[in-house]
């Protein structure tokens, strides 16, 4: 739905960039062991996965005929790469963000890609 809102826009800037931030830990009382709902894991993956995604092809889609230069930054996390328990969705999917920017820097050597893990920030998940 937020694809089909994307508009044309003027193709002349030097630059462009797209910052992903948006995340989502899920249930935090629940381990590993314990996790069975199929429609939690997919909300999961829909939020900090598939969205991110979805984005990014728009994005790129939307200037791949431009000279501007364009950057993709994902606000990464130390969950990416360290285990935390009760967070386990969380980590699993800034684990896939991680790689998907990474994969992405390799297939498109034109665009500038950054994942960013700036450490603890105040929002509402640093707060639980």
């Amino acid at each position: 739905k937020v694809l089909s809102s994307i508009v044309k826009v003027d193709m002349s800037y030097d630059a462009a960039i797209i910052l992903h931030n948006a995340g989502d830990a899920g249930d935090m009382t629940v381990s590993c062991q314990q996790q069975s709902d199929a429609k939690a894991c997919q909300r999961s993956f829909d939020l900090n996965l598939n969205s991110m995604i979805q984005l990014n092809g728009a994005f790129l889609r939307q200037f791949e005929k431009s000279s501007s230069d364009l950057f993709v930054v994902n606000i990464s996390s130390l969950l990416a790469i360290e285990a935390f328990p009760g967070l386990h969705m969380y980590a699993m999917m800034k684990s896939a963000r991680d790689m998907y920017v990474k994969v992405l820097a390799k297939e498109q050597a034109s665009v500038r890609c950054l994942n960013w893990a700036p450490g603890p920030m105040p929002t509402d998940l640093f707060e639980e």
